[in-house]
């Protein structure tokens, strides 16, 4: 495959471009690296000032919770009223009388009008709650067990003498409570034992408002309790890689995201805020594209100097280029006659192609008519070859037969042979004919041999009317169709085929000549293939000697080359008992 070399003018340019390439890479690298470090520190200010503000309205949400816990559990009546509701041998109406008191404190106007959510609930399944002013519920209702089982968190404020637990946020934290709530929970206690439990609990959205303020500047955010437990996070926050072994593990998060972690000593909750890595890097590149503009607009300006400049030491090379690629045989006598200026040694170049234009031009004219006059003599030698070699066939097998049958076939056979002779002996000062008259030729020359095999011998010709007027040289075909007689038939073959058909393929002829006689050994095959590869290719005619056929059909695949050139190809196919075909391409000029 031929390799396909870039102009000077190209080489010139990308060699500059990659050489211009490294300090500005550099230089983009070094401001890089110095505008991630800023963003860097840009980015672990805003998260220091948005974890304290975070922590900060969280831990105000969580005061407010605790107040109004605090609140009622101060009071006598709620203490009272829980106890009462506790007995075991009360009336329904003093039952409705406790129930009645609870409800006036769980429900007053300001926890109704808050965003907090509080509930009480005993183990006998007293319900209580802030939501709709308890409308849903009376002193008869009673909680289901399988309800009061399923909380959790039962066991651990009991064991935590009164004081308050903020939940991890869950669904129904607390009894008959559908949704995820933030719920700050507690045991009432008399003396001695557990009476009732109070929740006071915020619906996520107020936490979510909290989560914003991160959100909103591209962190995401978690609470933790201070035993390591999740209170809440935002849904993008990675909890699968900072949770491991039952542990919240923030170091492996760190490798990733920057963190900003806010401590509550009062109550123990952490605040911490994650921003991804990936973030900075993306906003520093982001400010490093007008650097990157400048770099490139240099860059063109550059180049078009480097252009301006190349294009002149350039153009006397292209202007050769362009004539030696326009070059051909026909036009190597001209010469380009505008004056030329340019640098010295480009000049140089030029003025010695054009003396050796000239001289090419002396040396391919003087070979072109040599070889002319030496085709001619080929071909007219390869004819006075070939014309006797058939006669000496013919007269032979005219002779055989009249020697067997002394009948009107001779006189047959004499008229057949008269019409073969007229087209084979004819002017041959042009050496040319039509596909169709070398049918017809090979058509009379079959019928001759018929005669002689009669019945053992049938043929079948035939053309396309488009390739009949195809000019070749004379007597192509009698070789091959001669070697059935000469090489191919034998005394087993009860009968043997001949074929001649023409077709149009594609942008060319294809001819085919074959039969079904014995076929050649393969040792004689490869020798005819050698044979005609090496006349063909040197030039050289086939020498006299034993084995005509071959010598014929040798000559027939030079002439064709000769006369068509690289417009021609040809197949052979053959082996023992399996016949002779050739097959002859001649493509359109």
């Amino acid at each position: 495959m031929k390799q396909k070399h870039s102009s000077f003018r190209h080489q010139l340019i990308i060699s500059y471009l990659m050489i211009s390439m490294i300090p500005i890479m550099l230089i983009l690298s070094v401001v890089f690296i110095k505008m991630h470090k800023s963003e860097r520190a840009a980015v672990s200010q805003r998260l220091a000032y948005s974890a304290d503000l975070i922590a900060s309205q969280f831990n105000s949400l969580l005061d407010n919770m605790s107040f109004i816990s605090i609140n009622l559990i101060s009071s006598t009546q709620v203490l009272s009223a829980a106890k009462g509701l506790g007995y075991e041998n009360n009336t329904l109406l003093k039952e409705q009388e406790y129930y009645s008191q609870l409800k006036k404190e769980f429900c007053s106007y300001a926890i109704v009008s808050s965003p907090y959510r509080v509930t009480f609930f005993n183990r006998k399944g007293h319900y209580i709650t802030s939501r709709n002013y308890n409308m849903e519920y009376t002193s008869r209702f009673r909680l289901p067990e399988e309800e009061i089982e399923k909380i959790n968190w039962l066991e651990e404020v009991e064991g935590n003498y009164g004081q308050s637990v903020l939940l991890s946020v869950q669904e129904n934290a607390m009894p008959l409570s559908k949704g995820q709530f933030l719920t700050l929970a507690r045991a009432v206690r008399d003396p001695g034992k557990n009476i009732g439990y109070l929740g006071v609990a915020v619906d996520m959205e107020q936490v979510d408002n909290i989560f914003s303020i991160g959100t909103q500047m591209g962190a995401e955010v978690l609470f933790l309790s201070e035993d390591g437990e999740a209170i809440c996070y935002t849904d993008g926050f990675p909890a699968e890689r900072c949770y491991e072994d039952g542990v919240w593990n923030l170091d492996e998060i760190k490798k990733s995201y920057f963190i900003a972690s806010n401590y509550h000593e009062g109550n123990g909750i952490m605040t911490v805020l994650a921003y991804p890595q990936w973030k900075v890097i993306k906003e520093g590149l982001e400010g490093i594209w007008v650097y990157v503009a400048e770099a490139l607009l240099f860059l063109v300006l550059t180049v078009m100097v480097i252009f301006r400049y190349s294009n002149k030491l350039t153009r006397p090379l292209q202007r050769l280029t362009r004539q030696m690629q326009e070059i051909t045989i026909d036009s190597l006598d001209s010469h380009d006659e505008k004056e030329f200026h340019g640098y010295e040694e480009v000049e140089y170049l030029y003025t010695g192609y054009a003396k050796m234009q000239e001289r090419l031009n002396v040396m391919i004219r003087n070979e072109i008519t040599s070889r002319t006059l030496l085709m001619q003599e080929r071909l007219n030698f390869l004819q006075s070859q070939i014309n006797p070699h058939f006669l000496y066939n013919t007269l032979n097998v005219i002779g055989i037969m009249g020697m067997e049958n002394e009948n009107r076939r001779v006189y047959d056979a004499c008229f057949k042979l008269s019409s073969f002779l007229r087209y084979s002996l004819g002017d041959n000062r042009e050496g040319t004919a039509t596909i169709r008259q070398e049918m017809d030729n090979t058509a009379s020359y079959l019928e001759l041999m018929k005669l002689r095999y009669e019945h053992q011998l049938d043929y079948e010709i035939s053309c396309e009317e488009e390739m009949a007027k195809l000019k070749v040289p004379r007597l192509i075909l009698q070789p091959f169709v001669e070697n059935v007689f000469e090489h191919v038939y034998s005394l087993e073959h009860r009968k043997v085929m001949v074929t001649v058909k023409g077709y149009c393929e594609g942008n060319g002829y294809l001819l085919i000549i074959g039969d079904n006689g014995q076929g050649m050994k393969e040792e004689e095959a490869d020798r005819l293939m050698e044979e005609i590869e090496n006349s063909c290719r040197n030039r050289e005619l086939g020498k006299n000697g034993n084995g005509m056929g071959k010598i014929g059909i040798r000559n027939t695949m030079l002439r064709l080359t000769l006369y068509f050139k690289e417009r021609f190809s040809y197949e052979i196919e053959t082996a023992e008992g399996k016949g002779f075909l050739v097959r002859l391409l001649f493509k359109e000029p």
